[in-house]
């Protein structure tokens, strides 16, 4: 018994021994006192990571990293010291490219004694393919020279990402390549604007009245490389400027077309009407005072004639007469042309009629 007693305490202190020997080789990969790491981790994304690890003391921050080549890890890369003393430590590393393995381990610095994290292993992920969806021009009319037009691409995954509109004449020939507008995917769309002049009609030599222009839209990732590609629809190219805008076409208003290249010029006409007269009041208003003007100087006239025949009368009955009767129709027409003024008045008046 005795024996099998010294065999198992034989056997216990190896074993506590062997395990003591495991800790403390674990403890001087993480720790050199007073500094000790714990806690490292790499949170990747589709090109790059964020490495974080804990401290017990603040400390500074670095990471030594780099790739891993046939297996091994080439560590040759050292992040700027932060010198900033904390416990909870994170360091970005950007620009790895995607689905590309790498290697690191942490390093810390307290009170003049640094510390080394374990080396380990991590894997960025996969770059989002973009997919272009859609490419709308602001409007599919006829382009005239001098003309702008925007084509609005959209696509799936492809935000920040670069565009080139390469745009595209068609003739009887091969399509004449005009021109690239560079742009960048902001959310899920990207922008072109191209203005069209008379030099883009003419680019392959054989062109034809009303040809066709079409955008090929191209998105590209970081590196350059051709992810996607559309095409919008092609729309008449005319070789004629703007409407209004010069070279003999008809101006704005419907006048006369421009020479020389000047604007055209519009024309009004006004038509005025040839009275005043809108209703039947106005009407009676324009007779009576067209009577009134003429009523006035027949009377005065018929008068003077009067008095002349009165004067010239030599006592003649017949040629008194006359003359009294003349005078005597004078002033009651006149006084007829007067009282009826006047009453015409009161007549609007009552009638509520319209100021006279």
């Amino acid at each position: 018994m005795s024996l099998i007693k010294i065999s198992i305490f034989i056997i216990f202190v190896f074993l506590v021994g062997f395990s003591g020997f495991k800790i403390e080789d674990t403890q001087a990969q993480q720790c050199n006192a007073p500094v000790c790491i714990s806690n490292e981790k790499a949170n990747t994304t589709s090109s790059g990571v964020t490495i974080t690890w804990n401290t017990n003391v603040p400390a500074t921050s670095q990471v030594h990293w780099g790739p891993v080549l046939g297996g091994n890890c080439q560590a040759i890369n050292y992040t700027p010291i932060n010198n900033t003393a904390v416990t909870n430590h994170s360091v970005n590393i950007s620009g790895l490219g995607s689905n590309a393995t790498f290697c690191y381990n942490v390093i810390s610095t307290a009170s003049g004694y640094t510390a080394f994290g374990t080396i380990f292993n991590f894997t960025t992920g996969s770059t989002p393919q973009c997919q272009l969806t859609q490419a709308i021009w602001s409007s599919t009319a006829a382009i005239y020279i001098g003309e702008s037009k925007t084509l609005t691409v959209t696509g799936q995954g492809c935000n920040g990402l670069a565009m080139a509109f390469d745009i595209y004449e068609l003739d009887p020939g091969p399509d004449d390549f005009l021109r690239t507008v560079n742009s960048n995917f902001s959310g899920n769309t990207a922008v072109a604007n191209y203005t069209f002049t008379s030099a883009d009609f003419v680019k392959g030599g054989n062109e034809t009245l009303g040809e066709n222009v079409y955008f090929e839209a191209k998105v590209f990732n970081t590196t350059g490389n051709q992810l996607d590609s559309i095409k919008s629809v092609d729309i008449v190219f005319l070789n004629t400027p703007l409407p209004g805008t010069g070279g003999g076409t008809g101006g704005t208003g419907g006048g006369p077309g421009g020479t020389g290249g000047q604007p055209g010029q519009s024309v009004t006409f006004e038509i005025q009407p040839p009275t005043q007269v809108r209703s039947l009041v106005d009407l009676a208003k324009a007779i009576g005072r067209f009577l009134l003007q003429i009523a006035i100087p027949i009377a005065v006239i018929v008068i003077i004639y009067a008095g002349l025949l009165f004067l010239t009368s030599g006592g003649k009955p017949e040629q008194v007469k006359k003359a009294t009767t003349a005078l005597k129709y004078a002033l009651i027409g006149l006084a007829i042309i007067l009282i009826g003024q006047g009453f015409f008045t009161l007549i609007k008046s009552i009638l509520n009629l319209g100021t006279p």
